[in-house]
């Protein structure tokens, strides 16, 4: 059997705004839950070592662990496939924009974290524009992609 090529970049399509919608809510249900095996851990580690298990619950440092928690989740999956699960539920791919297929960075994963939270003025720029970019994709030099079935 021959190797077929791969498809290069500009022959995949991007994907709808919708699809970028449900993937956002497949993936909040998986943060809802690593959110809660963190606060979980949190509570064990505190009444383990101080005997009351909100010790470590307030503060900055429990915030900034979840934090890195979540950011840990999206940076994982994208490095790693360039999907999260919710993703690759809806066949959305994340590749750098100049590299064809290639994975994102961490840089450029970090970079989409920090962006991506800005609101509607990511859905706005994406439905403005002809190949549906979002500000975070713009600004990390990645897109955003429907893969074929099967794929």
């Amino acid at each position: 059997m021959m190797n077929e090529p791969t498809p290069s970049l500009h022959s995949f399509t991007h994907p709808a705004i919708w699809r970028r919608f449900a993937a956002i809510i497949y993936d909040s249900l998986l943060l809802m839950a690593i959110s809660m095996g963190y606060g979980a851990l949190i509570l064990g580690i505190g009444k383990l070592i101080f005997n009351d298990p909100n010790a470590l619950t307030t503060g900055m440092i429990f915030q900034v662990g979840w934090l890195i928690c979540l950011l840990s989740f999206f940076c994982f999956f994208w490095i790693k496939a360039g999907q999260t699960l919710g993703m690759r539920a809806w066949r959305l791919k994340v590749v750098q924009e100049l590299n064809d297929h290639r994975h994102p960075t961490l840089t450029q994963c970090l970079l989409r974290c920090l962006f991506a939270p800005l609101g509607l003025s990511f859905f706005i720029i994406a439905y403005i524009r002809k190949d549906k970019q979002c500000l975070h994709d713009l600004i990390s030099n990645t897109q955003l992609i429907l893969t074929p079935k099967g794929h």
